[in-house]
């Protein structure tokens, strides 16, 4: 599923200590309640500075050149429940 990070979410991400994975990404995880859920879940977030032409490319592109992912890593799927 895709979806937009939420203003909420987005704010937590400068604060998290980030680890070198593969190449230009980092990874960081962190546990996070979202409004509406009702516990915690682990988050996983992905990170990589764009290149000035990607940038560019960006229309949603403001004050930084960060391209972040994130995964809710412990949902079940409907499939192993």
């Amino acid at each position: 599923m895709v979806a937009r990070l939420a203003q909420a979410f987005r704010r937590l991400l400068p604060g998290l200590r980030y680890a070198p994975a593969h190449r230009d990404w980092e990874m960081a995880d962190f546990e996070h309640r979202p409004l509406g859920w009702p516990k915690a879940r682990r988050f996983v977030v992905a990170r990589r500075l764009l290149s000035e032409e990607e940038a560019q490319a960006v229309q949603d592109f403001r004050a930084t050149r960060l391209r972040c992912c994130a995964l809710a890593a412990s949902i079940q799927s409907r499939q192993t429940r």
